[in-house]
């Protein structure tokens, strides 16, 4: 549990501090599959959504974002994840957060 708190901190950390404007489409949904990785071990919710909601309105920048998005469902579907549901919920409220048309 400590080194999966310790993983979360760091990837918000290094989120928070990056100047996400500069950064691609690929690099900001990675960013958030990480923290979706780590999503049940998170300590501080309002910092996550923050984070999460600042990644998501960066990307919606980028014309393939969105289709990367729903693309992630289909990886989650396929993939042997033992944390299945939790990622899935995960990832529907970053869906509802980019308001996907």
């Amino acid at each position: 549990r400590r080194f999966c708190s310790s993983v979360f901190f760091a990837v918000a950390t290094v989120a928070r501090e990056a100047e996400l404007s500069k950064l691609c489409s690929g690099a900001l949904l990675l960013f958030l599959k990480a923290l979706s990785a780590v999503d049940r071990f998170r300590e501080d919710t309002q910092e996550y959504r923050a984070i999460c909601l600042s990644l998501v309105q960066c990307g919606r920048s980028f014309g393939a974002f969105e289709d990367d998005l729903l693309d992630t469902f289909c990886e989650l579907d396929r993939g042997p994840d033992s944390n299945r549901e939790l990622r899935l919920y995960f990832w529907m409220s970053v869906l509802a957060m980019a308001q996907v048309k």
